[in-house]
């Protein structure tokens, strides 16, 4: 019981952080690709960082964290 508890703990910490973890690494990438001058690139990455940041709208591609990147996924690419 005592480690079922540590576990609900250590997931509710992790996604808590979670939206700050992707906000960073958002501005992380928006950062390069403007400092760099890029217009055509894509993101491919297993957070959802296109939540709550518009300018990666239809630059961002989603994988599973427990698969990675796939044929179709790196086709949508």
């Amino acid at each position: 019981m005592y480690s079922s508890v540590i576990q609900l703990n250590k997931r509710s910490t992790m996604s808590n952080s979670l939206p700050q973890i992707c906000g960073r690494r958002s501005n992380e990438i928006l950062s390069w690709v403007e400092k760099h001058k890029i217009t055509n690139w894509v993101a491919i990455d297993d957070l959802d960082l296109h939540i709550g940041e518009p300018r990666l709208r239809g630059h961002f591609i989603k994988t599973n964290p427990l698969i990675g990147l796939t044929h179709d996924l790196s086709e949508q690419a």
